[in-house]
């Protein structure tokens, strides 16, 4: 479901778990995953914390020799953490023995940390709680005769057909006991300020507790998977959803609503990036006479470091730029190890490439605004090599700011490592080629004048040819 939501997240993920696996010497999915069952409850009982810390995860143990073998290993590493800090009062593991099973308590020494988180493992079951009483609750209950199954209405729909993916349990009459008297305080709130817009609602007429609770029932859910799609059904007293029961088939349901909403809000974040971008390209060009040129080159005219490392100054990026080797290639030993420090500005938020690259590219070729360096305008480094790279300038572009692509977010192979001089040439038979697949439909664009606009992939070929030149003379038109 992650792929689906933010593929970028999903990889993104799998590089940390790759990391964290390394680091602890373990396989998440053997060592914890597979030794877990396929039982997993949420609950919250009244004698545990009720809703306010009785919340406890449960899930059942398949291989408990090896689930602890992976849970030694990660305490080891944890505790091994703990006592490298600097800190006068470190978080800490305590245990607390509980009848035969042994309660692990974290405790974080910060006064804004109000919870204890807790786990224990039995063989049947790993327990995961907020607060350590909620477990033994747990385990007080664990082997009560009395079971929800028994229940007679749940009873009876657990009796259908297979396919059964969830089941939830709300004590209503309870919650209403927990959660009216604060409905009586907000009532009279709501009443004053109604009144003052001319409504007049009596919140006296409200009924008592007392008056309500006794017609309450639990409110029972369950989840089936069928050969159509999922079945749900839920029985209680208010008509309203079983919310638990039925989250994980809402989720798949809302999955295009959401994808839509997180790709226009990644389309805005990217189109900021690319706005960031040109507004420091035209800071560059206030001081330098000219745009960046592809890169910088040394006494040979071998090209060194990419413009998008010559604008870090124009980002706020002045430490990062002080940093690096000018007279130097990216790929240096000692430019190298500046990789990873790519700035979030280059950041796509639709990118799946590795570490330390970009998507961000300029639009290279003879004809382009990053044409290969004219000059170098040296500022103030010592020689001319490893300076400022100067290409054209706003003289230069003859068709127009507004008709000039000067940055493009390209497709997904067209990453590239941000130091590197390396960037978009525009094939000529098709020039979108390389520029599909970020994101739906088209890709987005910095043009010289600063704007950035979403370019469609239905575009007429010519039309975008002539908005990668920069002197063509060619007539753009809407598009």
């Amino acid at each position: 479901m992650l792929r689906e939501l933010e593929p970028a997240a999903a990889e993104q993920f799998d590089r940390v778990l790759a990391q964290v696996e390394e680091e602890l010497d373990i396989s998440v999915g053997e060592g914890l995953l597979q030794p877990l069952g396929d039982v997993w409850t949420i609950h919250a009982a009244p004698s545990g914390g009720g809703l306010l810390a009785g919340w406890t995860l449960a899930a059942s143990v398949r291989d408990k020799t090896r689930l602890e073998a992976t849970h030694q290993k990660l305490l080891q590493f944890v505790q091994t953490q703990f006592a490298q800090m600097s800190e006068d009062q470190p978080p800490r593991i305590r245990t607390c023995e509980y009848g035969e099973f042994t309660i692990y308590t974290l405790e974080v020494p910060d006064d804004d940390f109000v919870v204890a988180p807790s786990w224990c493992l039995t063989d049947s079951h790993l327990v995961v709680a907020l607060v350590p009483q909620a477990i033994k609750s747990f385990l007080r209950q664990r082997d009560a005769e009395d079971s929800l199954a028994d229940q007679p209405t749940l009873a009876k729909l657990l009796a259908g057909d297979g396919g059964l993916c969830a089941i939830s349990y709300q004590d209503t009459r309870d919650h209403f006991l927990t959660f009216y008297p604060w409905l009586h305080y907000g009532a009279q709130v709501a009443s004053k300020q109604l009144a003052l817009e001319g409504l007049d609602v009596n919140a006296a007429a409200l009924p008592s507790s007392a008056a309500v609770a006794p017609h309450l029932l639990p409110t029972i859910g369950v989840v089936r998977k069928t050969a159509d799609g999922f079945e749900l059904a839920s029985h209680g007293t208010l008509p309203s959803m079983n919310v638990g029961a039925s989250a994980p088939v809402l989720a798949a349901l809302l999955l295009p609503a959401v994808r839509s909403a997180r790709e226009a809000a990644r389309r805005s974040q990217s189109m900021n990036n690319l706005k960031w971008i040109g507004l420091a390209m035209h800071n560059y060009h206030d001081v330098h006479r000219g745009f960046p040129a592809p890169y910088s080159v040394d006494k040979d005219g071998k090209p060194l470091l990419s413009w998008r490392v010559h604008i870090l100054p124009y980002i706020e990026q002045q430490t990062l730029y002080d940093q690096f080797h000018l007279d130097e290639p990216w790929d240096s030993e000692h430019n190298r190890t500046l990789i990873d420090q790519m700035p979030e500005t280059y950041l796509s938020p639709n990118s799946i490439a590795g570490p330390g690259e970009t998507i961000y590219l300029g639009v290279a070729g003879k004809d382009g605004v990053f044409a290969p360096p004219k000059q170098t305008d040296s500022g103030p480094s010592p020689g001319p090599y490893g300076g400022r790279p100067v290409g054209v300038s706003m003289r230069n572009i003859v068709d127009g700011t507004s008709n000039t692509i000067m940055v493009v977010e390209a497709g997904p192979a067209a990453a590239v490592t941000w130091t590197k001089p390396d960037d978009f040439v525009p094939p000529a038979d098709d020039p979108i080629r390389g520029l599909l697949g970020t994101r739906p439909g088209g890709f987005l664009a910095a043009l010289c004048d600063g704007s950035v606009r979403f370019i469609a992939e239905t575009i007429d070929k010519e039309t975008l040819k002539a908005l990668f030149t920069i002197g063509g003379g060619e007539a753009t038109g809407d598009y």
